[in-house]
């Protein structure tokens, strides 16, 4: 991992070269319907119906009396134009294709619990360095490496297999991933059948589909879908989702950075942790006046 004197962040590359950045008009992350024709792979199982697209047609405008919410309604707990996850619940799948328009964001990072909050901070060990940094000696583990990258999430695909139906419309998102090392060598390595036949291929050029590994109490498995991603083979849909991907191109991807945690000098760490001790002993102070 290459070392950034000034953010201490890394461009990564899945695979080979990546495609150059492309520039557009500003707009904010939007949900798009387009025609599509079939293109997954065949997989072992037949897959289910593919995903609930709507009409196309815009809403109609909400009667401004109307303010009645159900707790559950997903579409009022996602923050609008804010850059969302793109992970799985628990027995269900996320079809995604990686976003070439900006090169993946890698950083070293630290989960640390604090009294009524959890925080994910960047580690101060240098990229490649043998010598852990205050942080690491501290907590007494190592950073562990996270990849952030951009990507188009496919939100009516189908929950169990990720597949379409042939002809289904796409309903879509730009969002997120965040890749341990491990699942960033398994998207890596999703083209290497793919590569033999054509050396010019990269892992932008296919959809995915992430699961909860079932062996495993946490984690995700990676599995190529199709060699060609949906959302490429329309010349509008690619517009579109330029459009929408700008907002998290610009100065360097700055919000995707933003994914990889909190950025702290040595001073805030000191005091972050000095927190963490103080709330170690309040508990044991509490723990004594239960007895």
């Amino acid at each position: 991992m290459n070392q950034f004197p000034d953010d201490e962040l890394s461009d990564v590359k899945p695979t080979q070269k990546t495609t150059t950045a492309q520039t557009a008009t500003a707009a904010a992350t939007k949900t798009k319907q387009v025609v599509e024709e079939d293109l997954d792979e065949p997989q072992p199982k037949a897959a289910a119906a593919g995903g609930h697209a709507g009409k196309g047609n815009p809403p109609a405008a909400a009667d401004e009396d109307d303010l009645d919410v159900d707790f559950g309604d997903e579409k009022l707990a996602t923050r609008p134009n804010m850059l969302n996850r793109c992970r799985p619940d628990k027995g269900k799948a996320v079809r995604f294709a990686l976003l070439p328009f900006i090169k993946p964001k890698s950083a070293l990072n630290h989960f640390v619990e604090l009294p009524g909050k959890k925080l994910t901070v960047r580690c101060l060990t240098p990229p490649n360095s043998t010598e852990a940094g205050y942080c690491c000696a501290k907590l007494g583990k190592d950073g562990e490496l996270h990849v952030a990258a951009l990507v188009l999430r496919y939100l009516n695909a189908d929950l169990k297999t990720g597949g379409y139906e042939k002809g289904a419309t796409i309903e879509w998102e730009v969002q997120y991933v965040d890749l341990t090392r491990s699942n960033y060598r398994a998207v890596s390595h999703l083209i290497d059948e793919m590569v033999e036949d054509n050396p010019n291929v990269n892992v932008y050029d296919i959809d995915i589909v992430m699961k909860h590994d079932p062996d495993r109490a946490f984690g995700y498995q990676f599995q190529r879908i199709s060699q060609k991603a949906r959302w490429k083979q329309n010349p509008q849909l690619v517009e579109e989702v330029k459009l929408a991907a700008e907002k998290f191109t610009k100065d360097d991807g700055k919000i995707l950075k933003g994914r990889l945690g909190k950025k702290m000098n040595l001073q805030e760490w000191k005091a972050l942790l000095a927190g963490v001790s103080a709330g170690a002993e309040e508990a044991r102070l509490d723990d004594v006046e239960d007895l």
